[in-house]
């Protein structure tokens, strides 16, 4: 299932799910498939789990980095955008209250720093509270 959304197999990733595979299923670190898809900026894949209903905002369980986190840092504007339009908190931090906006502009990618400007990202480190 991992090798189908880390190579974008949009195929394969929708003969597991209709064979009832967890869409939001997570591997040992906590990455779902769509952080996997979207990590590797594989536009149709991500769009085939979110009508799926694969969450957006699920981060992982190293160390907080959410899908639009990944493809932030990977410079995938078209996953950024698809992930925005579909409801992705712009300015949830990771663990050590990095934002998809500094990862993006920290790797230099200035079409996916647009985009999440454009959704009002901010490179403000918050602290996410547990109350």
């Amino acid at each position: 299932m991992w090798n189908a959304a880390k190579d974008g197999d949009v195929a394969a990733l929708q003969a597991l799910l209709a064979a009832g595979a967890d869409v939001n299923q997570e591997d040992t670190n906590g990455e779902t498939l769509l952080y996997v898809a979207a990590e590797n900026g594989h536009v149709m894949a991500v769009r085939q789990l979110i009508e799926q209903g694969a969450a957006a905002d699920q981060a992982n369980n190293f160390d907080e980095k959410t899908p639009l986190y990944a493809a932030a840092k990977e410079g995938h504007e078209l996953v950024v955008r698809l992930l925005l339009e579909n409801g992705a908190a712009v300015n949830q931090a990771t663990y050590d209250h990095e934002t998809p906006l500094l990862a993006a502009a920290g790797n230099g990618h200035e079409p996916v720093v647009r985009a999440l400007l454009e959704k009002r990202a901010t490179a403000v480190r918050r602290h996410r509270m547990a109350w």
